[in-house]
């Protein structure tokens, strides 16, 4: 791990920080016209660290401070035995920006890591932010990820 952040488990008391960083994401993202609910965001956060079928990590500066956030979990495949495993979000503070490719490829492998063990078939990201990611792409590529068809979106 580098000397410069650390992930670690996501824990209760990181919920309000991780709430400040998605709201702020979201706010840059084709996202931003959605209205997020303050009282709804930091108990969906706290519920993810309860649940077994969901991983939250929490990305620490070289301070302690919490600057970023990740959220997956396990969905059980309706066809096939086993689970598949999806990102659902993360976020990741513009002041870590010059550690973006090191934090990225962190939670990748810590996300891989995890449903590795659990018994997942595939791990999948969903990637609708907007936020232009060619460092996300880089290492999803270098990580072997297959680019397997691209993401709609439409809001109604």
């Amino acid at each position: 791990m580098s000397k410069d952040f650390k992930i670690r488990p996501l824990e209760h008391r990181d919920a309000p920080v991780a709430a400040e960083i998605l709201v702020a994401y979201k706010n840059m993202s084709n996202y931003s016209n959605r209205k997020i609910c303050p009282q709804k965001l930091p108990l969906a956060i706290y519920k993810i660290v309860e649940d077994e079928s969901r991983l939250g990590l929490a990305v620490e500066d070289k301070d302690g401070v919490v600057r970023g956030g990740f959220f997956g979990g396990l969905v059980p495949h309706e066809v096939f035995e086993g689970s598949d495993a999806f990102e659902q979000g993360f976020a990741l503070d513009p002041i870590m920006r010059e550690h973006t490719r090191p934090v990225i490829k962190a939670l990748v492998e810590a996300f891989e890591s995890w449903a590795k063990e659990r018994g997942a078939l595939e791990v999948a990201y969903w990637i609708s932010s907007g936020i232009p990611g060619r460092a996300l792409e880089e290492i999803f590529d270098e990580a072997g990820y297959e680019r397997t068809g691209y993401c709609a979106r439409k809001e109604i």
